[in-house]
């Protein structure tokens, strides 16, 4: 089943909001997970008012960023990404990803 995502439902995959968890069981289960491409500067809306507003920091927004790459490459076929961040590279496995690093 492949599901289309707004900005809210994306939002609950990585922040713990109401209904987040059982938005991310749907992620986890599609087959693909599709949305507009407005919605990358929408999340970049929604992670400054979250730091804005707390309790989230500065460092979880940036986050975001790394999952947008993680989430990109491994949605477009890749298996491996390059990066030399650390953070990225831990979490590239939660995302089917292995993290490589010259």
């Amino acid at each position: 089943m492949r599901l289309y995502f707004d900005t809210a439902y994306l939002a609950k995959c990585y922040w713990n909001e109401p209904e987040g968890e059982r938005v991310r069981a749907m992620a986890r289960a599609a087959d693909g997970l599709f949305s507009s491409a407005i919605c990358i500067a929408e999340m970049a809306c929604v992670a400054h008012r979250k730091v804005r507003e707390g309790p989230d920091t500065a460092a979880e927004a940036v986050s975001l960023r790394d999952a947008i790459h993680l989430v990109t490459a491994a949605d477009t076929g890749f298996t491996e990404i390059w990066t030399n961040d650390r953070h990225m590279l831990t979490a590239a496995p939660h995302f089917g990803l292995v993290g490589r690093s010259v």
